[in-house]
């Protein structure tokens, strides 16, 4: 049963974070709601449970951090402290041992003793300097995520796979890693890219069956994965059958409704899907992903004053996210662009035009969205 992270109001008024474990995220809202919890907000779905159970498997228990509620979502939104934050945390938590070892030092220098000046030196550096080095330590595996999330952004598949084995390298030094089915996932992603589909499919089916991922779950990466292949039928089915197997059916509704629009023009359909996301509970992130199904529509049913009002609103989601979260966004933030680009570009508004689509125009064509390019240019009258 996965758990949920909310934020809302208690009855004393007061602005709280909480866990609730509940088969649907409904069904914890109406635990919050009946305990007298008002102004409710859901952070986190059963995508974030089963990533988050598969790194703490994957990592020694040691090195897993027992986050409160409130510092779970920091962590989430972007906002928790950083390197220098904490540095200078721990230094200040190790103030009297710095004042004591400085003094000795100087003392050392003063009297000229350069044995107990060297070992002064050195036990300073360590306590000043042991913390940014077994950050830096410990953050092999992050760091290369993020260098295998920009190359999967822009399709450099083997990239992606050098990137994959240094985080296999990473955890086996480091003991943190992301699991063994996100693992297969990205290698999957890179195999179907490069045109091993049959492979990628299985490799990626074995982990994910050892895992126990949920199948809807399982059903929505194997769409993604044969999108990459550009066979997009086979993509559109796998949508179909996550839609039929989800308890919490709003992620595919959005996911879908998008996929739909964008590689098969189905408005109707998406419009649909589009209408029961509206009436669902939804994560913050989630909400963010409604004006963007809805700009595409407008977009396709070529209603651009409206689609480019819904996709400035999403784009000022997205741009509002923490800098360090945007590997995550940059797909979601360059594709916006190009829509933005081919809606001014309609209207006239055509030095709007050129600077959406200088932002995105590239990665247009790196994702196959070659209908949008091509509206662009002839709306531009190039």
């Amino acid at each position: 049963m996965p758990t949920y992270l909310w934020t809302g109001k208690t009855p004393s008024g007061q602005e709280e974070v909480e866990r609730i474990t509940a088969d649907t995220p409904e069904a914890a809202r109406k635990i919050l709601e009946d305990h007298g919890w008002t102004d409710l907000r859901q952070h986190t779905t059963e995508i974030h449970n089963f990533a988050q159970q598969q790194g703490q498997a994957a990592s020694d228990p040691n090195y897993r951090p027992n986050l409160t509620p409130r510092q779970e979502l920091a962590y989430i939104k972007g906002t928790a402290p950083g390197l220098w934050q904490n540095w200078l945390k721990s230094l200040r938590e190790s103030i009297t041992s710095i004042l004591i070892l400085s003094a000795c030092l100087a003392w050392a220098i003063y009297r000229q003793r350069t044995l107990f000046m060297v070992t002064s030196s050195v036990l300073l550096a360590v306590v000043v300097f042991l913390f940014p080095v077994l950050h830096l330590w410990f953050s092999q595996t992050k760091n290369a995520f993020h260098k295998l999330h920009a190359a999967r952004n822009w399709r450099r598949w083997d990239e992606v796979l050098k990137c994959l084995d240094q985080m296999q390298n990473a955890q086996s030094s480091t003991k943190i890693g992301i699991g063994e089915a996100e693992m297969a996932r990205y290698r999957a992603l890179a195999l179907a890219g490069l045109g091993q589909v049959d492979e990628a499919v299985k490799g990626f089916s074995a982990a994910a069956e050892k895992a126990n991922m949920p199948r809807w779950l399982f059903h929505v990466h194997l769409a993604t994965i044969y999108s990459m292949a550009k066979q997009y039928d086979r993509g559109l089915e796998m949508y179909r059958l996550a839609l039929d197997e989800a308890t919490d059916k709003s992620v595919v509704w959005i996911d879908m409704g998008i996929y739909l629009v964008e590689r098969f023009h189905q408005v109707d359909e998406a419009k649909q899907l589009l209408a029961l996301a509206e009436g669902a509970q939804l994560s913050e992130l989630a909400r963010n992903y409604l004006p963007n199904l809805r700009g595409k529509i407008a977009c396709r049913e070529e209603h651009y004053v409206a689609a480019e009002r819904h996709m400035r609103e999403t784009l000022a989601g997205y741009e509002a996210q923490p800098p360090k979260k945007y590997y995550i966004f940059e797909p979601a933030i360059l594709i916006c662009k190009g829509y933005l680009a081919v809606c001014c570009a309609a209207q006239g508004k055509k030095d709007e035009a050129r600077q959406f689509f200088a932002a995105s125009g590239e990665y247009l064509s790196v994702v196959c969205l070659d209908e949008l390019v091509t509206q662009y240019h002839t709306f531009m009258g190039e």
